[in-house]
C-alpha cells in the first residue's frame, strides 16, 4: 500500500509540471543580510536613476534602498515592455539632484554573476514620477 500511494504522489508530481516560485516582497537591507531565507524570487521597491547615460535594452540600472544597492537588469521584460520602461525611465529619472530618482516596485530574480556578485533580473516593475507612472504589473 505505502509503496502504491509513494508511486502514485511521484506520478501526479512529474505530471504537475513546473512549479512557479512565488516572489517574495524584502527590502534590500532584509536581503542582503538573509538572502537565503527570502530566496532568489523577490520583490523589492526603492529608487532608481542615472547620473547622465541613458538606458538602453542591453545596460543596467541600481535600485537603491537605504543605502544598498541592487544592479538591475531589464532583460526579463517583453521586447514591448523594455521600450516603455526605457522612454519612462531616460524621460523622468536621470540627473545628478535626489529628486531625479524614480521610485520603484520591482519583481524579478536574482542571480549571481561570474564574480559572485548579485544581479537582480527584473521581469515586472512600477516606476513613477511626479504623479506619472509606467507599470506591466498585473
Amino acid at each position: 500500500m505505502k509503496k502504491t500511494i509513494l508511486a502514485l504522489t511521484t506520478l501526479a508530481a512529474l505530471h504537475a509540471g513546473p512549479v512557479a516560485a512565488e516572489s517574495v516582497p524584502v527590502t534590500l537591507p532584509d536581503y542582503a543580510f538573509d538572502f537565503p531565507t527570502y530566496g532568489y524570487e523577490i520583490t523589492v521597491t526603492g529608487t532608481v536613476k542615472n547620473l547622465t547615460d541613458k538606458l538602453t535594452a542591453d545596460d543596467y540600472t541600481t535600485i537603491t534602498d537605504e543605502g544598498y544597492k541592487l544592479k538591475t537588469l531589464i532583460d526579463r521584460m517583453g521586447r514591448g515592455d523594455r521600450r516603455g520602461f526605457i522612454q519612462f525611465f531616460n524621460a523622468n529619472c536621470i540627473g545628478f539632484a535626489p529628486d531625479d530618482a524614480c521610485p520603484i516596485t520591482a519583481s524579478g530574480e536574482v542571480e549571481l554573476n561570474e564574480n559572485m556578485q548579485m544581479i537582480f533580473r527584473m521581469s515586472t516593475a512600477t516606476i513613477s514620477k511626479g504623479g506619472n507612472e509606467w507599470s506591466n504589473a498585473q
